[in-house]
């Protein structure tokens, strides 16, 4: 995967992002405050959409200040990439708490989910097991004098 630097400036976009990245952080501390007026504290750190929002938010800053820095390293990319999926996992809830249907089909997919689990995992090992031989084999065949 080649990854370009840009031949123009990214202008302003960085620090729109860290703008409304912070205003969504500070919304996120309002709740946290709100949860810990009620003495619910842990009821905010049990629930995984709290964790996605605040990873979000600490991701979308971190790409924003890579890019000030005209970064465009593997860690950069990898940074992007994450935000990128927790940005895509974010809107998916927005959605779901937002759209009765939508909200319905999201149920009914993470149920699909779960019921194929087993099968998945399963799946996962053994392809898992199949690509760790063939690595074997294939530095097996390039240690071997021709």
């Amino acid at each position: 995967i080649y990854f370009e630097t840009p031949h123009q400036s990214l202008g302003g976009t960085p620090i729109a992002l860290i703008v409304f990245a912070v205003m969504f952080l500070g919304q996120e501390m309002v709740q946290l405050f709100r949860f810990y007026n009620t003495n619910s504290l842990s009821a905010y750190w049990v629930d995984l959409w709290n964790w996605m929002d605040l990873t979000t938010g600490v991701l979308v800053i971190s790409s924003a200040i890579r890019f000030l820095q005209d970064d465009y390293s593997i860690t950069t990319r990898r940074i992007v990439m994450a935000t990128g999926c927790f940005q895509s996992l974010l809107f998916l809830s927005y959605l779901k708490k937002t759209f009765f249907p939508f909200s319905k089909f999201v149920n009914g997919i993470i149920k699909i989910i779960w019921a194929v689990m087993p099968f998945l995992v399963v799946s996962f090992i053994t392809l898992f097991t199949f690509s760790f031989m063939y690595f074997v084999q294939d530095k097996e065949d390039q240690n071997e004098p021709n």
